[in-house]
């Protein structure tokens, strides 16, 4: 009866270590899509920085068109 005993034992042991794997990879995995999240997060941010700021550009040319200002600097003299 040693060998059964010690078969479940190692079973017991290879199913314990395989739950504790799968945790941890559950945990690299929640990890990772948590930087994933942040990290598109902050470039959805900059992106729509850029845009705001783009579109403001924009707005002010626009409205300087329709303003009459839509001379060209004059050329400095020498």
């Amino acid at each position: 009866m040693g060998f059964i005993d010690d078969a479940k034992e190692n079973l017991a042991e290879g199913f314990e270590k395989a739950k504790d794997a799968a945790g941890d990879a559950a945990d690299f995995v929640k990890d990772k899509a948590g930087d994933a999240a942040e990290f598109a997060k902050d470039k959805a941010g900059g992106a729509a920085d850029y845009v705001r700021e783009k579109g403001e550009d924009l707005s002010g040319f626009v409205r300087d068109k329709l303003d009459g200002d839509d001379e060209e600097p004059a050329a400095p003299t020498a």
